[in-house]
């Protein structure tokens, strides 16, 4: 009598155990899935994009132009508002698609052509 009781004494050590060790694993389980899950959700910026090719010397219009979502970090430089691009002469080519920056444009007032590629001295 006295093996059977120490029989039944481990076999529900042995239960608790496992059932402690099966929570444990649902919690760690539920604690990674959750910090992969928040890593996954990738970051968007809305900036301002040509809507078209836009040529050097170009003064920008607001047909020109397009707001899009960059996924991921933004390009050095981008300009979030459309308001200050209105009659900016471009400098270096814009493709359709490509985040406008302040290094492609000529200065506020200089207008297009030539004489806005000239860099001040």
């Amino acid at each position: 009598m006295r093996g059977s009781l120490y029989e039944q004494e481990v076999l529900i050590i042995v239960l608790c155990a496992l059932v402690l060790s099966a929570c444990a694993s649902y919690l760690v389980y539920r604690t990674v899935e959750s910090r992969v899950t928040a890593a996954k959700v990738p970051q968007t910026v809305e900036v301002v994009v040509a809507a078209r090719d836009l040529a050097v010397g170009t003064l920008i219009q607001d047909a020109d132009l397009k707001t899009a979502a960059w996924l991921g970090p933004p390009p050095t430089g981008p300009i979030l508002a459309r308001d200050t691009l209105r009659n900016r002469g471009v400098v270096s080519a814009i493709y359709e698609g490509e985040p406008v920056t302040e290094n492609r444009l000529a200065p506020i007032g200089s207008g297009g052509g030539l004489a806005a590629t000239i860099p001040p001295e």
